[in-house]
């Protein structure tokens, strides 16, 4: 009976340890999965933020050069108006550039 006794004793504190175990093992994977929550939360809001940021300069750096863009145009433009065209001399290289005589 003695010998019973102690089995029966390994055996319960063989379920207790087992029981530990599980508990320890459910624990570690309730707080990794908090941390990996967090980690990713931390991870988006700083993602999103630098995608703002990136977003912000580009939308600026873009508008900068529209700008600039807009004011050559305009200088060429107003460059182009202040030329005169002299139809004569245009007339008298085109007849001696395209039609020579052979």
């Amino acid at each position: 009976m003695e010998g019973r006794d102690v089995l029966h004793h390994l055996l319960q504190v063989e379920n207790e340890a087992s029981s530990l175990s599980a508990e320890a093992l459910a624990e570690a994977d309730r707080r990794i999965s908090e941390r990996e929550r967090l980690a990713r939360e931390s991870y988006g809001k700083k993602y999103d933020a630098r995608v703002a940021e990136l977003n912000a300069a580009f939308e600026s750096e873009a508008a900068s050069i529209a700008d600039e863009y807009r004011q050559k145009l305009a200088s060429y433009r107003d460059e182009l108006d202040r030329r005169s065209i002299d139809y004569q001399r245009f007339a008298e290289l085109a007849s001696d550039s395209l039609i020579r005589e052979r």
